[in-house]
C-alpha cells in the first residue's frame, strides 16, 4: 500500500507533470496498483471473486470522478496558495466538505450492494480497504501540503 500512496502522492502534487497524458499514466497506474492492493486483501474464492469485481469496477468508476473533483481542488489550492484570500479559503473549505460527503455517501452505497450480493464480512473488508487507503492517501498529501499560514 505504500506505493499506493507514493504514486497518488506524485500525481496530486507534483508541479512537473504538465501533459494531461502523463497524469492519466500515472493515474492508471494508481488505479492498477490499488487494485492489486483490494485483491489481496479481500482474498476471495474464484466465484465471488468475479462478482465482487463487477460491483467493485463500478464503485471505481464512480469514485474516480470524486477523486478527480479532489485533485483538482489540491491543484487549484498549490496554484493559488500564495495568494488565498478568506472567501476563497472558504469555499475551499466547502468543496471539500462537499467532495468528503459524497465520498462516503458512495463507501455507503456500495458497502450495502455488497453486502446484499455477498454478505457481512466481504462487504467489511471492501469498507476497511477502502477507508485505509483513502486515509493513507489523504495522510500523504497533508504531508506534502502547506499548511494555510496565520493571518496577522
Amino acid at each position: 500500500m505504500k506505493n499506493i500512496l507514493i504514486l497518488f502522492s506524485v500525481i496530486c502534487l507534483s508541479s512537473t507533470i504538465q501533459a494531461q497524458s502523463e497524469a492519466e499514466i500515472l493515474m492508471d497506474m494508481f488505479e492498477l496498483e490499488k487494485k492489486t492492493a483490494i485483491a489481496e486483501f479481500m482474498g476471495l474464492s474464484e466465484g465471488r471473486a468475479v462478482h465482487f469485481w463487477e460491483i467493485y469496477n463500478d464503485y471505481e468508476s464512480k469514485r474516480k470522478k470524486i477523486s478527480k473533483e479532489r485533485v483538482d481542488l489540491i491543484k487549484d489550492y498549490a496554484a493559488n496558495y500564495s495568494s488565498l484570500t478568506d472567501e476563497k479559503i472558504d469555499k475551499m473549505v466547502n468543496e471539500m466538505i462537499s467532495i468528503q460527503e459524497d465520498e462516503l455517501a458512495l463507501r455507503v452505497k456500495y458497502y450495502k450492494k455488497i453486502k446484499k450480493e455477498l454478505g457481512g464480512t466481504v462487504a467489511g473488508k471492501f469498507f476497511q480497504a477502502e477507508d485505509a487507503i483513502n486515509t493513507m492517501v489523504k495522510a500523504s498529501i497533508y504531508d506534502d501540503l502547506p499548511m494555510l499560514p496565520d493571518k496577522k
